[in-house]
């Protein structure tokens, strides 16, 4: 999560975030992964982190409860976005079910590959 959507997550100022952050890194509590920010506005550039999940609560966690609820919510979105396409099975039956057409696909793969060496 960028220091940006913090700021705006938490109604705090870019700046004020900007010097929590170097704050925390400086005493080496938390990475600081510092990289440019375009404004597309003005097309100005300005400073920004991007900040991994464990940063992010430890900069936010001395906002205040709802606050943190906010960027907790956000970054299960994030996560949401980022779900694998694939999914574990949950039963023996999905399981032995996954098993079987991965074992067909790769015996079609082995057949067709075997027409094509002849």
């Amino acid at each position: 999560m960028s220091s940006r959507e913090i700021a705006e997550l938490t109604g705090s100022t870019h700046d004020n975030v900007l010097k929590t952050v170097r704050n925390l890194a400086h005493r080496g509590v938390i990475s600081g992964n510092e990289a440019p920010y375009i404004h597309p506005q003005n097309g100005q550039t300005y400073s920004a982190f991007r900040l991994s999940y464990r940063d992010t609560m430890v900069v936010v966690s001395g906002y205040s409860v709802e606050l943190r609820a906010r960027i907790i919510d956000r970054w299960q979105e994030l996560g949401a976005q980022q779900a694998p396409a694939f999914a574990l099975p949950q039963t023996m039956g999905e399981a032995l079910r996954l098993a079987a057409e991965s074992w067909e696909r790769a015996e079609q793969a082995t057949q067709k590959a075997a027409q094509l060496n002849r």
